[in-house]
């Protein structure tokens, strides 16, 4: 009956009320503060670790603290691997120059070389000098200028971080040393450990080099010069929230309005906010809609879409009457330009601009009906200019009142 041996069994099983036996597991929020005090404290080892949670509170071996730093893949000895060198970098910025060489080729294939310096605080740049032949004296020339262009501003400098190329030497490194300025020297075939010289010079050939043909030293020192003074004075880097090298602040935006004319205005209901200008906006449009359907639409008639022989030409009779009327050659597509121009000069409305057009048309449509009426040859010539057509005469069609018009300028 082995099924009633193992009911049995289970009956009088008490393993699981039973406590755990063995000491309790570290808490996730202690294992966190562990790490994170061996981090920010690189000389604390850990029994040093211990006593500063002992005395905050935490009771924990230090055979405890041992685990847990090593399960983290943190050495427990004090000193464990020291700083990185992104992290000296970052904690020393403000006392670092940097310095390295590049070079550019001139439109003829000559090669030419550079210096280059950074601030890494500030991001300012020093193109020093450029030459065909870089030799020690050179390099150690470049110093003593760059010394010399620092002024009082070299004490704040601490360290000068370059690569080991041998055109610098012992004499280029006495320069800063006696300035009391460590030179820091990049591990062989390393360029990351001087990158933000590296990013410089790559930023100089996209935005500089990569678009001029440099023809000589003196063409180069030219260009150089002027991208330096462009990126000191004007280029913003992200590393100093968009200011440039010599920028203290962001330059305050000033909005002058006053003494530009506005030429056109276009007035979009959806885009207004305001109550008072989306009435007065609806209340213009309507004046417009109703102006055009009562006065202008009557232009707007076959009569005067049909071409008439001007000489040789064939042009819209609307055309016509309006050369006639302003005294200058109008086309109907021109004719919203023309009338802006109108409104500008006369200084009359809108309203009684277009009104005064339509009773001129009006007019000069009649006179033409009467002209065609008295026989004359349709294809001949179009007459000249009526005199009633004329912005200088507002009163009716004297060929109309039956008078008589002298020197041949009857409608």
């Amino acid at each position: 009956m082995a099924w009633h041996r193992r009911f049995i069994a289970a009956k009088w099983d008490y393993s699981a009320r039973r406590a755990r036996t063995g000491r309790p597991p570290t808490k996730a929020a202690l294992k966190k503060l562990i790490l994170q005090l061996a981090r920010e404290n690189a000389q604390w080892g850990h029994r040093r670790i211990q006593s500063e949670l002992a005395r905050l509170g935490h009771p924990i071996a230090a055979s405890t603290v041992w685990e847990i730093l090593h399960a983290a893949g943190i050495d427990p000895a004090p000193r464990r691997t020291g700083p990185t060198w992104k992290e000296l970098l970052a904690n020393q910025a403000q006392g670092i120059v940097a310095v390295d060489f590049f070079h550019l080729d001139t439109a003829l294939g000559r090669r030419l070389y550079a210096m280059a310096f950074i601030e890494h605080a500030t991001r300012r740049l020093h193109i020093t000098g450029v030459t065909a032949n870089p030799t020690r004296e050179w390099a150690v020339q470049q110093a003593r200028n760059l010394a010399a262009d620092l002024g009082a501003r070299i004490e704040s400098l601490c360290f000068l971080l370059r690569d080991r190329d041998g055109k610098y030497g012992q004499p280029f490194d006495a320069v800063f040393e006696a300035e009391e300025i460590e030179v820091l020297k990049s591990a062989p075939r390393a360029p990351r450990m001087n990158a933000h010289c590296e990013r410089v010079i790559g930023t100089i050939r996209r935005e500089a080099l990569d678009h001029v043909l440099i023809m000589g030293e003196a063409h180069a020192r030219h260009v150089l010069a002027t991208y330096e003074r462009h990126y000191n004075e004007h280029r913003p880097h992200r590393a100093r929230n968009q200011l440039p090298p010599d920028a203290g602040q962001q330059p305050v935006a000033v909005h002058e309005s006053a003494g530009r004319e506005l030429l056109r205005t276009e007035f979009w209901a959806a885009s207004s906010t305001s109550t008072d200008m989306r009435l007065d906006l609806q209340r213009r449009i309507s004046e417009l809609h109703t102006l055009h359907r009562d006065v202008w639409s009557h232009l707007e008639t076959p009569h005067w879409r049909r071409e008439v022989r001007q000489g040789r030409l064939k042009r819209p009779a609307l055309d016509v009457f309006l050369t006639c009327e302003l005294a200058e050659e109008v086309q109907a597509p021109e004719l919203f330009l023309t009338f802006r121009r109108l409104l500008r000069e006369t200084g009359t409305g809108l309203p009684v601009l277009v009104r005064h057009m339509v009773d001129q048309a009006a007019v000069y449509q009649r006179c033409m009906a009467d002209r065609r009426r008295a026989g004359r040859d349709a294809r001949g010539t179009l007459p000249e200019r009526p005199a009633c057509a004329g912005r200088q005469h507002h009163h009716s069609c004297p060929h109309v009142a039956g008078d008589q018009v002298q020197r041949g300028r009857s409608c």
